[in-house]
């Protein structure tokens, strides 16, 4: 099947396989790192790699799911990058699909968390820089170009927004995710310290 699919959806699904390493294995996330030096996105599709990544993405899946099944706490690991990259699409309109594909979205949603996480010292140093790294591996953008600071309002419409803030994922380092409330007042001072 990926041998089907345009180049561009390949880069974009690799965001949430990247996704699966950064937050539950570093050991995957280093082998995704090695063979994007190999292959990149465009020699995955059909490679003896690609399998092997399928069954590691499902496994990880697989067991979040079934320790969270009701969806009560681990299983909002899944949603890595998602809460800018939601804003991320917002802001480009749903309608616009060529703006960005979601996995492109969650890619600089995952670098803009990290960062988040470095800036408030949540986070080991040089976590979001091994994240530019495996998306850039795989052709995927890692910083957003726009301003993430621009994204505060929306995130106010967030399903994980409450009046004052937020739940984020973010990470201790790579394969380590956890869960954060962070206020909006302290998510746009991150932001602040993060700009470049």
């Amino acid at each position: 099947p990926l041998l089907t699919l345009p180049p561009r959806e390949v880069r974009s699904g690799m965001a949430e396989v990247i996704k699966y390493g950064a937050i539950r294995s570093a050991d995957f996330f280093g082998e995704l790192c090695r063979i994007g030096e190999l292959r990149g996105a465009e020699g995955l599709a059909g490679s003896e790699e690609a399998s092997r990544i399928i069954h590691e993405c499902c496994r990880i899946k697989s067991g979040i799911v079934e320790r969270d099944e009701r969806d009560f706490g681990e299983r909002a690991l899944l949603n890595f990058g998602h809460t800018f990259g939601h804003a991320i699409e917002a802001s480009a309109g749903f309608g616009a699909y060529n703006a960005y594909r979601h996995g492109e979205a969650v890619a600089f949603g995952m670098v803009i968390a990290a960062s988040i996480g470095e800036a408030m010292e949540l986070t080991a140093p040089g976590t979001a820089d091994s994240l530019r790294r495996a998306l850039t591996l795989y052709g995927l953008g890692a910083d957003y170009p726009g301003s993430a600071a621009d994204l505060l309002p929306i995130l106010t419409t967030d399903k994980k927004s409450g009046k004052d803030g937020v739940r984020m994922v973010l990470l201790r380092e790579i394969g380590g995710a956890f869960t954060e409330w962070i206020s909006f007042r302290e998510l746009g001072a991150a932001l602040e310290r993060i700009k470049p």
